[in-house]
């Protein structure tokens, strides 16, 4: 009976440590300053062990100075750490991309940020990044929501694309909780489409199209879901247009 007691414990413990661990994440704060302008920001973001990045963003010099939402992910390749985000308006849309890089164990910050919307004027700057303190009652937005019921979206106009963009709905089904009817519609520009019942679990949904060996995860966060391909290779399927998944970040309605 001790030794039950000594294994019970041993598998909590572990367990207890991979969920913080999956569960962990990293702060950063920035003020900011777009080169060859008058603009200035304000910048945090959270960053956790899969990679996904999340924070708001304010411009403060405007007039209402309104946190916008970023969300995006981080790339370490050659001793650089690199940021890439999108910058959100309320309705979904993406306003601006921005990445932000990094030498490992270094100090040096190199900024960018750039818009689209226009696709013969595109705008661009350069950013001048200084770290601050992280904003006191801020953070919290990689914390995986225990009820993904809802509809999440983006739009974002594509310099020769056009309007490209996303939409995830994800509804409970009566009679089982953790049963979830999930629809995901990708346009990018070619269509990507799925629909079907899937459980929830600790903050993901699981599937699979196994027409196409092609699996994914959908991270069910506070304020969007990110839906990631987790099988080999690019995750292409025949289904779907060419060149086209079902990846991407979605910001809940």
């Amino acid at each position: 009976m001790k030794r039950l007691s000594i294994i019970l414990f041993v598998m909590t413990f572990f367990a207890t440590m991979m969920s913080a661990q999956d569960t962990a994440v990293a702060r950063y704060a920035y003020l900011g300053k777009f080169k060859k302008s008058k603009i200035t920001v304000s910048l945090w973001f959270e960053e956790n062990n899969n990679g996904v990045v999340s924070g708001e963003i304010v411009y403060t010099n405007s007039k209402q100075k309104t946190p916008m939402r970023v969300i995006g992910n981080v790339l370490v390749e050659n001793g650089i750490k690199t940021y890439t985000l999108n910058e959100y308006q309320r309705h979904g849309r993406i306003s601006g991309r921005m990445q932000i890089s990094q030498k490992i164990n270094s100090n040096a910050i190199n900024g960018s940020w750039r818009n689209d919307d226009d696709p013969d004027k595109p705008t661009s700057y350069q950013m001048v990044l200084t770290p601050a303190t992280f904003p006191q009652g801020k953070g919290g937005t990689l914390e995986y929501s225990s009820d993904p019921a809802g509809i999440y979206h983006y739009t974002h106009q594509h310099f020769w694309k056009g309007e490209i963009g996303g939409r995830v709905e994800i509804h409970n089904l009566k009679g089982d909780a953790d049963k979830m009817r999930v629809s995901i519609t990708k346009n990018d520009p070619h269509i990507a489409e799925y629909e079907s019942h899937l459980y929830f679990d600790g903050g993901r949904l699981h599937g699979a199209i196994e027409t196409c060996d092609l699996t994914f995860d959908i991270h069910v966060f506070k304020d969007f879901v990110w839906v990631i391909n987790t099988s080999e290779g690019t995750g292409e399927c025949s289904e779907f247009g060419a060149f086209t998944t079902l990846n991407g970040i979605y910001l809940k309605e």
